[in-house]
C-alpha cells in the first residue's frame, strides 16, 4: 500500500483511524492529492470522499479535550474548525442562493456560526438556526409556506429535512428518554436541555418506607417534573397505566412502569423511587429511566435483590470488566453527566447502564458468555437527536484476567469489538 506525508500526519494526529487511513491510501483519487497538501485540506478531500463523515467530525470535536491539552489540543481543533468552517459557510451560503434566508437573515447567521459543532446540510444550518433563535418560528412557517408555493426542489428538501430534524426533537421529548445530558456544554443548542428533570428531585421523608408508584404524591410529583422540563410550544402530560414492575428492598429502590399522554399521543415511560438513607433523614428521589431496562432489572425480584447477577462473575465485576473494555475498544467520547437507575447522579460514560439478563455460560474453560441490555448513549446521536439513548441487547464473553488469574479479576475477551457491533438495537 502506497503512502501519502498528510494522511500519515493525519493519522499520527488521531484525527483518523487506522480503517480511514486505509480507506484514503487505497481510493482510485489520491494521485490527485498533492504531497505536502495543508491538513485541513486534507481532512475536506477525505470528507468530499466519505471516508470522513460528519458524525465522525463532531465525534472528534467532542472527543478532543478529553486526550489532548494545550498546544497539542489548539493544533488538532484548528485541523477540524477549518474544515467545520468552510462546511457550515457552504450550507448558509446554500439558504441564501435558494433564497431561503433574506440577506439581512444570513448576515446574522453568518456572524454566529458556530465552529464546533458541524452543519452538514442546508437544512441542519436551518435548524441550527431555529434552536438558537436567529430565525423565528413565524419567519420559518413563513419561509416553508412561500417555498412549498414556488421553490426549487433544493431548497423544499432543506425546509423538509429541518421540519423532519424538528419532528425528531419533539419526539424526544415526548418520549422523555432522559439519559443524556451536556452540562456547560457549547452545543446546548442541540439538546434537551431543559429535560434533565432537575436531575433527581429529593423530598425529605420520616420512616423507611419507599413511596409507592401510584400514590398520589409520586404521579404528582413526577407529573410535575416532566411539564417543567418540557420546552415550550409541548402540551401538558399525563402519566396512565402506574404499575409496579418490581421493589428491590435491598437498594431501597422501586421501579415504576406507566405511559404517557402528550399532544393526544401515548408513549411508553419509567422511573424509580429510591430512598437515600446516608444523611440525618431519609430522602426520596425520582429519576426517568427506560422502560426495557427497568422491566428487565426489576421485573424479577428475589429475597428483595435483584434476580440476574451475572453469576457466577457478578454484576460489579461484569460492569467493570464491560466498561473496561469499552475504554479499550475505541477512543471514548466526551463524558458527560447523566442520570442512573441508581442513586447515583454519576452517570458519564458512553455505556449508561448494563443489565445482565441470564446467568452467564461457560462456553469454554474459564469462559463465559453472558446475555447482556445494555443503554447506550451515543454521542452523535444523543447531538442530532435531542438525547437518545439505545437499547442493545447481545451476547459477550468474559474471561479471568491474566493478571488475577488466582483472583476474582475479570475481562472482555478479543472478540469484544465484534459483540459490541453485533448487538441488537431494541425498539
Amino acid at each position: 500500500m502506497s503512502t501519502h506525508t498528510s494522511v500519515e500526519a493525519l493519522h499520527v494526529l488521531k484525527l483518523l483511524t487506522r480503517r480511514q487511513r486505509e480507506q484514503a491510501l487505497a481510493h482510485p483519487d489520491l494521485p490527485q492529492l498533492a504531497v505536502g497538501t495543508p491538513l485541513p485540506d486534507t481532512l475536506m478531500w477525505l470528507y468530499r470522499r466519505q471516508i470522513v463523515t460528519s458524525e465522525d467530525v463532531n465525534s472528534l470535536l467532542l472527543s478532543l479535550e478529553r486526550h489532548f491539552t494545550g498546544d497539542e489540543l489548539a493544533l488538532r481543533l484548528s485541523i477540524l474548525q477549518q474544515l467545520v468552517e468552510v462546511l457550515n459557510r457552504e450550507s448558509l451560503d446554500h439558504l441564501r442562493d435558494e433564497t431561503l434566508l433574506t440577506q439581512e437573515q444570513y448576515q446574522r447567521a453568518l456572524a454566529h456560526l458556530p465552529d464546533d459543532v458541524l452543519l452538514p446540510t442546508p437544512g441542519e444550518a436551518l435548524n441550527w438556526m431555529l434552536h438558537v433563535e436567529l430565525l423565528q418560528r413565524a419567519e420559518f412557517k413563513s419561509m416553508a409556506q412561500r417555498i412549498a408555493s414556488g421553490g426549487s426542489d433544493d431548497a423544499k428538501r432543506a425546509i423538509q429535512h429541518a421540519q423532519g430534524r424538528q419532528e425528531e426533537h419533539k419526539k424526544a421529548v415526548r418520549g422523555v428518554i432522559l439519559g443524556s445530558l451536556f452540562p456547560g456544554s457549547r452545543l446546548t443548542w442541540v439538546i434537551v436541555a431543559p429535560l434533565a428533570l432537575a436531575g433527581m428531585v429529593w423530598y425529605l421523608v420520616g420512616g423507611n418506607s419507599v413511596p409507592e408508584c401510584d400514590s398520589s404524591n409520586t404521579i404528582a410529583t413526577v407529573t410535575r417534573m416532566l411539564n417543567k422540563a418540557a420546552p415550550e410550544g409541548v402540551g401538558k402530560a399525563s402519566l396512565h397505566d402506574v404499575k409496579e414492575a418490581g421493589y428491590a428492598s435491598s437498594h431501597n429502590i422501586r421501579g415504576c412502569l406507566a405511559t404517557i399522554e402528550l399532544d393526544g399521543e401515548k408513549m411508553d415511560y419509567a422511573y424509580t423511587v429510591a430512598r437515600d438513607d446516608s444523611g440525618s433523614k431519609s430522602r426520596i428521589s425520582y429519576v426517568g429511566a427506560q422502560p426495557m431496562l427497568v422491566q428487565a432489572r426489576f421485573g424479577t425480584i428475589e429475597d428483595g435483590d435483584f434476580a440476574q447477577q451475572a453469576k457466577p462473575l457478578g454484576r460489579e465485576a461484569l460492569e467493570k470488566a464491560f466498561r473496561d473494555g469499552m475504554a479499550g475498544a475505541r477512543i471514548t467520547p466526551q463524558p458527560r453527566q447523566a442520570f442512573s437507575l441508581t442513586q447515583s447522579m454519576e452517570r458519564t460514560r458512553e455505556i449508561a447502564e448494563i443489565e445482565p439478563l441470564a446467568p452467564c455460560k461457560e462456553i469454554s474453560p474459564g469462559v463465559y458468555s453472558c446475555r447482556l441490555l445494555i443503554e447506550r448513549n451515543d454521542p452523535v446521536l444523543s447531538m442530532l437527536n435531542g438525547g437518545s439513548a439505545v437499547m442493545q441487547e447481545g451476547d459477550f464473553t468474559f474471561q479471568r484476567s491474566s493478571a488475577e488469574s488466582a483472583g476474582n479479576g475479570w475481562s472482555v475477551t478479543p472478540q469484544f469489538a465484534g459483540e459490541l457491533r453485533q448487538a441488537k438495537v431494541k425498539i
